[in-house]
C-alpha cells in the first residue's frame, strides 16, 4: 500500500518508523501525534490535542509545542496531514499509508469472512496477522501526559484483543483444512498464555491429535487436569472427556468446544493492564544483550502475564522463535528437563541428563520462557548451564525469588500502586483492570463517582493484585460492591474464599489465592511456616522488634533468618523508611491465610504478646523524649503514624480484657502524637473509651493526665462546644496533675493544656499557664515555647513588645535546633505591623519559610505557610496566585488530616470567592467556619487581621447574606471543606481557560 498512495509506509506498530524513504528520523514527539491521529476518525481540535500532550503547561506554550511537531510532520510526510487552523487529522487518502489501518482493515476482512465461511478466510487470517506488527509504539511512552499514557494503554489493549481474535480464528481454520506445524505452536502460545481455559486446552489437544502426537496430547491433559483440581478444585467438562476419549481411541480431530447455545467459543486472555511500561524496560533490556531475566514478584502480580507478552513482542519484532516451557508443579530433576525437551517439539531425550539436553539445544536460537520455575528442582542449576553452553538462547524466567545468578537480570514486579481518591481513580491500572473483568463476568457498574470510588477501595483491600482483582471482580454478580467489600475487609474469613475461582472464572489464567499461596509456602520449613502464621496478629507495618515480640523471642536478631527467607519469597514485604530503617508488612492476602493456620489457643497467645508489646510504646518509644531538648517531632510522628494500626489493636485488647490502668497510661503519654499524626479525632474517641471506665484510686493521676490531653486534642479538633468542654477537663485534671504528678508530667500536662487555650483563642489562660511552665520547667525547650506563647498574647496590647520578645527567643530556638518554634517566630517577625517591627537582619519571606520546612519535614509547618502565601496574595491583590497557594494547602491538609490548617483554608477560599465577586459562595463558606475564628485569629496572627478581617466584616454585616450564612451553618464543616476545595480547583481551571 504505501508507496502507490503517495509517500513512504508509516508503520507504528512495533517500532515507529518509515519504509522506503531517504529522510531523517522522525522524533518522538511526532510519532504520539501520528499515532493519536490515526486512532481518531475524524479530526481533532488542535487545543484538545495539545492540551492532552502537554496538561502542565499554558494554552500558548502547548499550542506552539503542537506547532513545531506537526511542521516535523509535514517535512517529512508532506501530503499525510489535513490541518487547518483548529483541526488536523490524517488525510482521508492517505490513512492506508499508515499500518494501523492496513491492520483494522485486514483483520475486518478476514473476521467476516469466517463469519461468512469464506473459502478465502485462511489467507485472509494470515495476511491479518502478518500486518499486526506488534504492540502501538513500542517502546515509546510519554509521562508528561498521564491522560495521553492512558489513552495509549487503552489503545494497545484494543489493537492487541483485535489481534489475539485474528489468531484464535486462524487455528480453527487451519484445524478445519488441516493443521500445520505452524498451527500446533501458535496452539501452544495460546495454551501457555491461558492455561486453565477449557475452550485453548480443547484447541491445542486437537492441534497435537490433528498432527499425530496423541501422547503428547495426552500428557498435557493429564497436566491440565492436575492443574485443574489442585488450583480451582475444578473437574473437567463432559465434553471435554469426550474430546479426551477420542484421542485415547485416535480421533480427537473434530470440532471446536462449543459453548452453551452453541457456537464455537474463542479464546479469552487475561487483560494486559498496567505493565507497558514494565514491557518496555524488559524489552530494552533485551535489546542491549541480556540473555537472562527473571520477572520476580509476589503471588498473584502476573510475572506469567508479563512474560507472556514480552514473549509476543520479541516474536512480532524480530525472527527468533518463542518457546514456552511451564515448569508448574514438577517434582524431579528429570521432569524438568522432559518440560523444556517437549517445549522444543522434539521430545524426551534418550538419556533423561542435562549434558543430553544441553547437546540438543547447543546450536537453537529462541527466546525461551520458564514460567513458573519456583519449585522446579534444580532451576538454577539447569538455567546457568542453558545460559553457559546455549549461546542462543535468551532466557526468560519467572519466580517469587531471584536465582541469584551473577548474569540473571531481576525484575521486581510490584503490585499496582493504590488507586488516587476523586475523579482521576477510573485511571488506575487497577480499577481498569476490575472494570474489564467484572464487564466479562456480566455485572454492569454504571461508573458514577460512588461506584468507582468502591472500586478504587476493592482494589486497595486486595494490594493491587491483579489476579486477586480479576478473582474478586468475578463475584460481583453475587455479592455486588457492598458485599463484596464487607467480605474483604482485613479481619474476614471468607477474604481467601472471595478470592478462589470458580466454573465461571477459570478463563482468568491463574489459581486462587489460597491454592497459589499453599503452593508457595510448600517447602518453607517448619520455623518459617510458623513465623509467617504468627505475623498475621500484626496489622499495616511493623519493626523487627515487633516481629520478635509476637513470635516469642524478644530478640530480633534471632528471628533474622526467617525474616529474610520470607522476604526472600515476597511473602513479606520490605517497606523502606527515611533515614535507612526498614519496616516490614503483609500483603492481606498472606496475612489471611497465615492466619488460618493459626488455632484458636495459638490465637489468644499471640494477640496477648501483641498487645504487651505496643501498650509497652510509650516506655520504648518515647522514653526520655519528654526530658530532651527538643525531640525530632517529624520522626516521631512517622512512627506513631505507622504503628497506630497495631497501637489501636493492643488499646482495644486491653480495655477488652481489664487492663484499665495501663491503657489509660499508654493514652496519657499518646495524646500529642495523635495531634501530631493528623488523628485527632480518633485520639478523642480512644480518650473518651479509656475515660468512661469507673475511676479508682489507683488511677486518678493517670485520669487526670488523659483528660489534659483530651482537652487539647478536642480543642484542636474545633469540635461543637469545644471551649466548654475543654475547659471543664482542663479544670478537672490539671490541677491533680500539677499537686501529685512529677515534674515530667506536669510539664507535658501545662504544654498541652497552653496549647488547648490557643486553639479555642483564649490566649489569657495560655499566657498563665506558659508562665507557670517557664517557672516549673528546667528544659530548654519548655522555656522557650513558654516565652514565644507569652509574646504572642501580648501581640493585641503591645505589638513591639511581641517583636522584641521574639527576637530574644530567635538564638536560644537556633541554639537548641527547636525547628518548628524558629519558623513560628520567623513568621511572626516577618508578618508584624511595619511599625512594629525590629531589625533582627534579614528576615526570611514566606517562601523561603516554606522551603526550610520542606526541608525539614514539617507537614503542619508547610499548611500554614502555604495559607499564609494565600493570605499575602491577597493583600497585593493577586487572587490568581491566592487561588494556588490555597489549593495546595487544601490538598495537603486534608490528606494530612490537620484541622487548624483545615479552618485557614476555608478562610482563604471565602477571601477568594469575596475577591472574585462571588459573595454567595463566600457566605456560606463564611457560615460554616464563623465558629472558629478564635481560633483562626491566634494561628495566623496579624496578616490573618489584614488580609480577612475586612472581609469577614463585610459579609457578616450584609443582612441581605443571611439566608447563605445560615445555609453554611446547616451545611456541616466536612460538607463545606469539599466545597471549598471544589471552588478552589474550578477557580484555577477558569483562570486557566482565561489565559
Amino acid at each position: 500500500m504505501g508507496e502507490d498512495e503517495g509517500g513512504p509506509s508509516i508503520r507504528v506498530l512495533g517500532e515507529p518508523g518509515l519504509d522506503h524513504t531517504d529522510g531523517g528520523a522522525l522524533p518522538r514527539r511526532s510519532w504520539l501525534v501520528i499515532a493519536y491521529l490515526a486512532s481518531t476518525p475524524q479530526r481533532t481540535g488542535r487545543d484538545e490535542l495539545a492540551r492532552l500532550l502537554w496538561p502542565d503547561a499554558t494554552d500558548k506554550v502547548a499550542r506552539a509545542n503542537l506547532r513545531v511537531v506537526l511542521n516535523q510532520v509535514r517535512a517529512q510526510l508532506p501530503d499525510l496531514l489535513d490541518a487547518d487552523r483548529d483541526h488536523v487529522g490524517i488525510a482521508a487518502a492517505h490513512r492506508g499509508r499508515i499500518d494501523l489501518h492496513q491492520f483494522e482493515d485486514a483483520a475486518t476482512r478476514a473476521l467476516s469472512a469466517v463469519v461468512a465461511a469464506s473459502g478465502e478466510r485462511g489467507s485472509l487470517l494470515a495476511a491479518a496477522e502478518r500486518a499486526y506488527g506488534g504492540v502501538l509504539l513500542a517502546g515509546l511512552s510519554w509521562p508528561a501526559s498521564p491522560a495521553y499514557e492512558e489513552w495509549l494503554e487503552v489503545e494497545r489493549e484494543r489493537l492487541a484483543a483485535l489481534a489475539q481474535r485474528v489468531g484464535v480464528a486462524r487455528i480453527e481454520a487451519d484445524l478445519a483444512e488441516g493443521a500445520t506445524e505452524d498451527t500446533l505452536r501458535r496452539a501452544r502460545r495460546l495454551a501457555a498464555a491461558d492455561p486453565l481455559s477449557e475452550v485453548v486446552h480443547a484447541l491445542l489437544l486437537r492441534s497435537e491429535a490433528s498432527l499425530g502426537n496423541r501422547e503428547q496430547a495426552l500428557a498435557a491433559h493429564d497436566g491440565w487436569v492436575r492443574r485443574l483440581r489442585e488450583q480451582l478444585d475444578l473437574d473437567p467438562s463432559d465434553e471435554i472427556g469426550v474430546l479426551v476419549d477420542e484421542i485415547r481411541a485416535g480421533g480427537g480431530r473434530g470440532a471446536p468446544l462449543e459453548a452453551e447455545g452453541g457456537g464455537a467459543v474463542s479464546a479469552p486472555r487475561r487483560t494486559f493492564v498496567g505493565r507497558h511500561h514494565d514491557l518496555d524496560v524488559l524489552s530494552r533490556t533485551l535489546a542491549s544483550g541480556c540473555r537472562l531475566i527473571t520477572i520476580t514478584g509476589p503471588t498473584g502480580v502476573g510475572k506469567s502475564t508479563l512474560a507472556w507478552a514480552l514473549s509476543e513482542r520479541v516474536e512480532a519484532t524480530s525472527t527468533s522463535p518463542v518457546v514456552i516451557a511451564d515448569l508448574q508443579d514438577t517434582e524431579s530433576h528429570e521432569e524438568v528437563l522432559v518440560r523444556l525437551a517437549t517445549s522444543f517439539r522434539d521430545g524426551p531425550p534418550d538419556v533423561l541428563t542435562l549434558e543430553a539436553l544441553l547437546a540438543r539445544l547447543a546450536g537453537r536460537s529462541a527466546l525461551l520462557v520458564l514460567d513458573d520455575a519456583d519449585h522446579a528442582p534444580g532451576a538454577a542449576e539447569v538455567v546457568a548451564a542453558l545460559h553457559d553452553r546455549c549461546p542462543l538462547l535468551v532466557l526468560v524466567v519467572t519466580a517469587r525469588t531471584a536465582l541469584r545468578l551473577e548474569v540473571e537480570h531481576v525484575h521486581e514486579l510490584p503490585p499496582f500502586p493504590a488507586p488516587q481518591r476523586g475523579p482521576h481513580a477510573a485511571r488506575s491500572p487497577a480499577v481498569r483492570l476490575f472494570l474489564s473483568a467484572a464487564d466479562r463476568s456480566g455485572a454492569r457498574i454504571d461508573r458514577s463517582a460512588e461506584q468507582i470510588a468502591d472500586v478504587a477501595q476493592v482494589c486497595r483491600r486486595v494490594d493491587g493484585l491483579p489476579l486477586a482483582i480479576e478473582l474478586a471482580a468475578a463475584r460481583l454478580p453475587v455479592l455486588g460492591l457492598a458485599g463484596l467489600l464487607e467480605a474483604l475487609s482485613s479481619d474476614s474469613d471468607a477474604y481467601l474464599g472471595v478470592l478462589s475461582p470458580s466454573r465461571g472464572t477459570d478463563r482468568i489464567g491463574g489459581r486462587g489465592m489460597r491454592a497459589a499461596l499453599r503452593s508457595a509456602t510448600r517447602d518453607l520449613d517448619p520455623p518459617t511456616i510458623e513465623m509467617l502464621a504468627q505475623l498475621s496478629v500484626l496489622r499495616g507495618s511493623y519493626d523487627l522488634s515487633a516481629i520478635a515480640a509476637v513470635c516469642g523471642s524478644g530478640d530480633p536478631y534471632a528471628v533474622l533468618d526467617e525474616v529474610t527467607e520470607l522476604v526472600g519469597r515476597h511473602l513479606l514485604v520490605r517497606v523502606p523508611q527515611p533515614g535507612g530503617t526498614v519496616r516490614f508488612r503483609q500483603l492481606v492476602s498472606t496475612r489471611a491465610f497465615g492466619r488460618q493456620l493459626v488455632g484458636a489457643d495459638d490465637r489468644a497467645d499471640l494477640a496477648a504478646r501483641h498487645a504487651d508489646h505496643f501498650l509497652a510504646w510509650p516506655d520504648r518509644v518515647l522514653g526520655d523524649v519528654d526530658d530532651e531538648a527538643v525531640p525530632d517531632f517529624v520522626a516521631l510522628a512517622r512512627r506513631f503514624r505507622a504503628d497506630l494500626p497495631n497501637l489501636r489493636a493492643a488499646l482495644r485488647w486491653g480495655q477488652d480484657h481489664g487492663h484499665d490502668a495501663r491503657v489509660l497510661g499508654a493514652l496519657a503519654r499518646l495524646g500529642p502524637w495523635y495531634r501530631e499524626a493528623g488523628a485527632l479525632a480518633e485520639g478523642v474517641a480512644a480518650l473518651d473509651a479509656a475515660l468512661c471506665v469507673p475511676a479508682t484510686p489507683e488511677t486518678e493521676v493517670v485520669r487526670a493526665e488523659c483528660r489534659v490531653a483530651r482537652a487539647s486534642l478536642r480543642a484542636e479538633l474545633g469540635m461543637s462546644g469545644a471551649g466548654s468542654s475543654v475547659r471543664d477537663d482542663l479544670e478537672a485534671g490539671l490541677p491533680i496533675v500539677l499537686r501529685q504528678s512529677g515534674t515530667t508530667q506536669r510539664a507535658n500536662a501545662l504544654g498541652e493544656a497552653i496549647n488547648a487555650g490557643i486553639a479555642i483563642g483564649d490566649l489569657p489562660l495560655s499566657e498563665k499557664l506558659a508562665r507557670s511552665l517557664e517557672e516549673l520547667s528546667g528544659t530548654p525547650r519548655w522555656r522557650l515555647s513558654s516565652r514565644v506563647v507569652m509574646a504572642l498574647a501580648s501581640f493585641p496590647s503591645d505589638p513591639a513588645a511581641t517583636a522584641a520578645t521574639l527576637s530574644e527567643a530567635l538564638p536560644e530556638a537556633r541554639r537548641i535546633g527547636h525547628r518548628r518554634v524558629e519558623l513560628t517566630i520567623w513568621y511572626w517577625l516577618s508578618t508584624l505591623p511595619e511599625e512594629a517591627r525590629i531589625d533582627v537582619g534579614s528576615v526570611p519571606d514566606l517562601e523561603t519559610l516554606l522551603a526550610m520546612s520542606r526541608e525539614a519535614g514539617d507537614t503542619r509547618s508547610d499548611v500554614w505557610l502555604m495559607a499564609s502565601l494565600g493570605a499575602q496574595a491577597l493583600l497585593d491583590g493577586d487572587v490568581e496566585a491566592a487561588v494556588g497557594h490555597l489549593d495546595a494547602a487544601m490538598a495537603t491538609t486534608r490528606r494530612a488530616h490537620f484541622w487548624h490548617g483545615i479552618v485557614l483554608c476555608l478562610l482563604g477560599t471565602v477571601a477568594v470567592a469575596h475577591a472574585r465577586g462571588d459573595r454567595d459562595d463566600a457566605a456560606r463558606l463564611f457560615g460554616s467556619v464563623a465558629g472558629n475564628l478564635a481560633t483562626a485569629r491566634a494561628y495566623l496572627g496579624p496578616l490573618f487581621a489584614r488580609a480577612y478581617e475586612p472581609v469577614l466584616q463585610d459579609l457578616e454585616r450584609d443582612d441581605a447574606l443571611a439566608p447563605q450564612r445560615e445555609a453554611g451553618q446547616r451545611l456541616g464543616f466536612p460538607l463545606s471543606v469539599a466545597r471549598a476545595h471544589r471552588y478552589l480547583r474550578e477557580a484555577r481551571h477558569r483562570d486557566r481557560t482565561v489565559r
